[in-house]
């Protein structure tokens, strides 16, 4: 078989030499046009040598041999350049890879490089995501599903809004407490309503030491507990003193806050202590009693602060004309005219609404001037 190649090879030689000399004068690098004998020159059947066989000699196979089209071009140690998902070179074994350094990893969820060259989850310790500060995302999850990503939080007191106290085991973020516990890193104290506050009323010896707990906005307040007496303001029915609660009070059908107030005496409000015999229904107190009658002043004609400036001689020598007195009050004479003198009062319509003192204790006049105090 290898004989025939050759005789036709030959043949071959012979025919371009003799009669297809156009063809080798354009293809001279054609290897049956070839003559070693005339250093490549095409031929001439009737002048050349004898055709004999010529050794073949091999091109070159080296791979890094410049071929024209990328002569002069250095394309570094990984042959060209990187990008996409893989932008970085790495130089030990020429391989372009997604990253060289965990800096190189961007993505919270990825923010490791492993050994491949690749983003991965993997972080460690806390620190390995404090680059991800600006999504706060400075936590490495240590357990649940998220493990070796960068995430909110890994524990409760790595939350540390009172309404997102507690951090959820799943996703890693901080949502609101669900007891106590959770409100660790807040400075509070208590979960209350999914929110950590500083105390409740039943915490409120342990929270606030001798003071009150507010119940609405469950912080300690100023006032001892227990301290208030009779027609005081109140923020809690544990400030008040026994027998009472911090209930709603109305003047001429405007809001005035809480107060402390008597439940009715056995012979009910009018058995009350004067002035407070005038029954006030309907009121739910500020710690969320329930909705009952207690013992009060005549809302519609005066209020707390006045009957109480009343009751401890405020205002004595004032000026009607000024009418210094709070509101609800006013400056007028109480005693006779001759042995009286003028000073804060207020408005009544029966004399169970005013003190039981020798100065105060008639409610006299014509409506709707009538007032406690006057003879």
């Amino acid at each position: 078989m290898t004989r025939l190649f050759l005789s036709l090879s030959l043949l071959a030689a012979l025919a371009c030499t003799v009669e297809e000399v156009p063809y080798c004068e354009a293809r001279p690098e054609d290897p049956v046009c070839f003559d070693a004998g005339t250093d490549g020159a095409v031929p001439d059947a009737m002048t050349d040598a004898p055709l004999v066989d010529a050794p073949v000699v091999d091109a070159p196979t080296d791979s890094t041999a410049d071929t024209g089209l990328d002569a002069g071009m250095d394309a570094g140690p990984c042959g060209m350049a990187c990008g996409g998902a893989t932008p970085f070179c790495r130089e030990a074994d020429g391989v372009c890879v997604a990253c060289l350094a965990d800096a190189n990893c961007t993505s919270p969820g990825a923010p490791t490089c492993d050994a491949t060259g690749a983003c991965v989850a993997g972080c460690e310790a806390h620190a390995d995501c404090a680059r991800f500060s600006g999504d706060a995302l400075t936590r490495c999850a240590s357990g649940g599903p998220l493990v070796g990503q960068c995430v909110s939080c890994d524990a409760h007191a790595d939350c540390t809004a009172p309404g997102a106290a507690q951090c959820d085991e799943t996703s890693k973020s901080c949502v609101p407490c669900s007891m106590h516990e959770h409100c660790a890193g807040t400075g509070q104290n208590v979960c209350v309503g999914g929110t950590c506050r500083q105390c409740t009323e039943a915490t409120a010896a342990t929270h606030c030491g001798a003071n009150a707990c507010d119940p609405v906005a469950n912080v300690c307040t100023g006032t001892g507990r227990g301290t208030l007496d009779t027609c005081r303001p109140c923020l809690s029915d544990t400030e008040c003193v026994t027998g009472h609660r911090c209930i709603p009070l109305t003047f001429s059908g405007t809001a005035r806050g809480h107060y402390c107030m008597p439940t009715p005496p056995a012979g009910g409000c009018l058995a009350s202590p004067r002035p407070f015999t005038v029954p006030l229904t309907g009121r739910v107190s500020r710690s969320g009693v329930a909705s009952t009658t207690y013992c009060g002043i005549n809302e519609a004609l005066t209020t707390c602060e006045a009957v109480r400036d009343a009751m401890n001689g405020i205002g004595g020598g004032c000026d009607p004309a000024a009418d210094p007195c709070a509101e609800g009050g006013r400056c007028a004479l109480v005693g006779d005219p001759i042995g009286g003198s003028n000073r804060c009062t207020y408005a009544c319509d029966d004399f169970n609404q005013c003190p039981n003192s020798a100065t105060l204790g008639t409610c006299n006049g014509t409506a709707p001037n009538r007032y406690c105090g006057r003879l």
